[in-house]
């Protein structure tokens, strides 16, 4: 199972989940289209928002763990899906477990530690998993996280 990890806004392009019948041209539908006849291959995608993973976190902290073999943040422009402290921390623990996840467009963003880009655009973006997981994007290469709030250091 995989679970996507979808945006508040309702501005995700959707995985299709089991049952469902995408229109015909899609993005799902076209995923079912070239993936039905592979030999061997049963993936079934299940689509949650923050707010639904918190509440099953509460009752399981290793939800992330136990239910899924994959995570996907996305698919929408600038990407802002993730923002809980918990949520951040379990996917970390999902990844530490040796679990694959799927970073998308948007994802992350090229403002590490503070705006730049204007309220609205801060606000709606990913600026929190680029924090939590900048290592993980590989968006550390000049150890910015290790300088974080030094004076006079670009972060």
């Amino acid at each position: 199972r995989i679970l996507q990890i979808e945006m508040p806004n309702n501005n995700t392009v959707k995985l299709p989940m089991a049952g469902e019948n995408p229109s015909k041209g899609s993005i799902p539908w076209k995923f079912k289209e070239w993936t039905k006849n592979v030999n061997g291959l049963d993936i079934s995608f299940v689509r949650m928002k923050e707010d639904a993973i918190l509440k099953e976190l509460e009752k399981n902290s290793k939800y992330l763990q136990s239910e899924y073999e994959m995570v996907i943040m996305g698919f929408g422009d600038m990407y802002n899906g993730v923002k809980s402290d918990v949520v951040i921390d379990a996917i970390q623990g999902f990844m530490d477990a040796g679990k694959a996840v799927l970073y998308t467009h948007d994802s992350s963003s090229m403002i590490g530690y503070g705006g730049g880009l204007g309220a609205g655009v801060d606000a709606a973006s990913s600026k929190e998993l680029t924090l939590a997981f900048r290592d993980a994007f590989g968006m550390d290469r000049y150890d910015v996280s290790e300088h974080k709030g030094k004076e006079g250091l670009p972060v």
